[in-house]
């Protein structure tokens, strides 16, 4: 079953690994479960970059099964990553995860590029790469 936001390490669409786990975030985490130190690319893993609206790229890892759906899954795909993004600006996160608040400045700033993000979907895949072919340890 996939999650409603980006998990580290898994496919961008339907949260299977993709990542060798070196170790997980534990019980009690706000990422409890998730990797939390990434090994080496699994086999099937893809890095796919997408062209956003504005015409800059984001690069997601996704599943080789789930790359032929990934036309029809990108706003599935953006919905997970900016759930995940703003998570990042919650005080209560942000201490669970070992992090300072944000002051005024900051959480304006986190907050507009939020925003910026949100209204910047991606429109296209412009290309397609194992991500084994990218690390090679």
């Amino acid at each position: 079953m996939s999650s409603d936001r980006r998990r580290d390490g898994c496919c961008a669409l339907c949260d299977a690994q993709v990542f060798e786990s070196i170790t997980t975030r534990t019980e009690g985490h706000p990422l409890a479960g998730d990797i939390a130190l990434r090994g080496k690319p699994k086999s099937d893993a893809i890095r796919v970059m997408l062209v956003l609206m504005d015409g800059s790229v984001n690069y997601q890892s996704v599943c080789e099964k789930c790359l032929p759906y990934l036309s029809n899954g990108m706003a599935k795909l953006w919905k997970k990553n900016m759930k995940r993004q703003v998570m990042g600006i919650g005080a209560e996160y942000r201490q669970q995860m070992g992090m300072s608040p944000l002051n005024d400045q900051q959480r304006e700033s986190v907050e507009v590029e939020a925003l910026r993000m949100l209204n910047n979907r991606p429109i296209g895949v412009i290309a397609v790469q194992r991500w084994r072919e990218v690390i090679k340890r």
